[in-house]
């Protein structure tokens, strides 16, 4: 397969395209031929229709595609101006394309269509999709599609508008403009390669935060019970204006899925403070607010190009969000392409209202990324692919920007915060005589335990305390007592697995939980426990016996059942003579 990308300008018509292309051999042996048109932001519809009819008219063999770019969100941010049309010629795969006006049908019902359209279409390697209007988001297409075609990626774009908050966003197939509609294209053929990744380098900051209400369509009404605008006043001073999508756009909300973040920027607000999103943000979902500076988008850009380089692409698709050359400026956002075109120079880039990625039932619609799709027909060719670099990045210099050095601040700060709230945690949870859990946090892994046990699942409750504790501190002291409690916590560890969950009910009573034990077993490991704490000498106390109530759950059991059962077993032990164990 070939890719070739152009921008028209006044030195480059539309015709004078149509002429390289068609006079190059590989147009003309072609199974099949794509050419993708991305307007410019600011192109009114004549100048699109205009566009269309030529290339239905001088490439009556070529399926076409397309939609309108972004417009800047941010003052003095630059964005193409010029009509982009980029060719993929294929040697072997075929294409299947379908558009659909969502004025009519829903995203979920064109996306079954589209399943329908290719059941009997052999080697999918690779859908890609564009859609428009923000409010009617693909992601109900695209998850149609990817249920029936799960090991096929889904890739593309939501078409952009000159403006932000006017959506003017428009997709064409043929000569057919949609300003509410989804397109999709499947590439096909069993020696096609279709190899899909993103860059991010966003990182998260601050507390977890919740969507406490989702309207729709992108609208989330309020995070952690407020409304949802007033997540960036609390945290960034920044109030809903003119300027508020250019001032939050550096700092998306993230969440993780799959291990992995993924970034969404509100596109706006709403006189009521709910914000909205590109994409479904349901009510439950867990995010953060995030930042970022401009080595972390270009470390990961390089990495993901790199990763590109492997593929050894024949072409290359890029759909990048605009606020990352917010937040780099023209000049390293450029380089950010760049990484991409010095592997496959005929790249082409848009600037859309959101990018597409759908991968093993993983991610739809995203945000503050770049989404990199790599094709190839047949097999990689045996050549060494030589790892990309940026000396830009290795070296700071003397002067680092007072923007970078706050940073390096903030994550420091906030590092050191983390590990305070992780020593806390670990306090609130651990008796701090023993090391061991204390008694909440035994409450709560007995719960969990029981909520998640199956009937044939065996759980075992161990109580032990020490026999006549209260006889070793009037004798040796309170100090002594405690040292006998931390050596027999360390001994009870070292008899017990890893797995078993130990800890203090208060005094010289302890808890012990064994998972995926039977009753019998339990019973083993209580008497081994008990031979060796008789067997081992506390120091100027000498020996020390403890008595062990057993007990297994049962069906219907509660905490509060378990361990009724569980002291009535140690009572048992206790007015049997100490020093034993009995099983309730």
């Amino acid at each position: 397969m070939r890719q070739l990308t152009y921008a028209l300008s006044k030195d480059r018509s539309f015709d004078d395209v149509v002429r390289l292309v068609t006079a190059l051999p590989a147009y003309r042996t072609a199974s099949s031929s794509l050419l993708v048109v991305f307007e410019p932001h600011g192109e009114h519809r004549p100048t699109v229709i205009r566009h269309l009819k030529e290339a239905a008219q001088k490439l009556p063999h070529t399926q076409v595609i397309g939609m309108t770019t972004q417009g800047p969100m941010a003052t003095g941010v630059r964005v193409p101006t010029q009509t982009v049309c980029t060719f993929l010629l294929f040697e072997h795969a075929t294409l299947v394309t379908r558009a659909f006006n969502c004025h009519d049908t829903s995203p979920r019902d064109a996306g079954c269509s589209y399943v329908a359209t290719l059941r009997s279409q052999d080697d999918v390697r690779g859908i890609l999709c564009f859609s428009s209007r923000v409010t009617t988001s693909p992601e109900p297409f695209i998850n149609a599609v990817g249920e029936a075609f799960p090991d096929v990626p889904i890739f593309g774009s939501l078409a952009g508008s000159a403006k932000v908050v006017d959506d003017e966003s428009l997709i064409f197939c043929g000569e057919d403009l949609y300003d509410c509609g989804v397109l999709a294209v499947a590439l096909c053929g069993a020696d096609l390669h279709v190899s899909c990744n993103y860059s991010l380098g966003w990182r998260a900051i601050g507390k977890e935060l919740k969507v406490t209400a989702y309207e729709g369509h992108g609208i989330v009404a309020t995070i952690d019970g407020s409304p949802a605008v007033s997540v960036y006043d609390r945290y960034l001073n920044v109030t809903p204006d003119e300027f508020f999508f250019e001032h939050v756009c550096p700092f998306p909300l993230v969440m993780k899925r799959n291990g992995r973040l993924i970034a969404w920027s509100p596109l706006g607000y709403t006189p009521t403070g709910k914000l909205r999103f590109s994409m479904d943000v349901p009510k439950g979902t867990a995010v953060q607010l995030s930042y970022s500076k401009p080595e972390y988008l270009l470390q990961s850009t390089l990495a993901s190009a790199n990763e590109v380089a492997e593929v050894v692409p024949q072409g290359l698709l890029l759909f990048v969000c605009l606020s990352r050359r917010v937040l780099l400026g023209d000049e390293r956002a450029d380089r950010e392409i760049g990484y991409y075109q010095s592997v496959c120079p005929d790249a082409s880039y848009v600037y859309g209202n959101g990018e597409v990625l759908r991968v093993a039932d993983d991610v739809s619609i995203l945000n503050n990324s770049i989404v990199a799709v790599a094709l190839r027909e047949g097999p990689a060719p045996d050549v060494e692919v030589k790892p990309l670099g940026d000396s830009a990045l290795e070296v700071h210099g003397n002067s680092i920007p007072l923007s970078d050095r706050l940073v390096t601040f903030l994550e420091a700060t906030t590092a050191e915060l983390n590990e305070t709230i992780a020593d806390l945690a670990r306090v609130a949870e651990h008796d701090q005589l023993t090391g061991v859990f204390n008694r909440r946090r035994m409450d709560d892994l007995i719960r969990y335990e029981l909520s998640k046990r199956r009937a044939d699942d065996s759980l075992v409750l161990l109580m032990y305390d020490i026999d006549y504790f209260k006889r070793i501190n009037d004798t040796f002291g309170h100090d002594v007592g405690d040292i006998v409690l931390r050596d027999l916590t360390r001994l009870v560890n070292s008899t017990v697995r890893t797995a078993d969950m130990l800890g203090r009910w208060g005094g010289e009573e302890f808890l012990c939980l064994l998972t995926g034990t039977s009753l019998s077993n339990g019973m083993l490991v209580a008497e081994r426990i008990r031979r060796n704490v008789e067997s081992n000498s506390f120091g100027r106390v000498g020996q020390v016996t403890i008595s062990i109530g057993v007990t297994s759950a049962v069906r219907g059991d509660t905490l509060e059942t378990m361990f009724s059962r569980v002291d009535k077993a140690l009572y048992d032990a206790k007015r049997g003579g100490r020093n034993r164990i009995c099983v309730r």
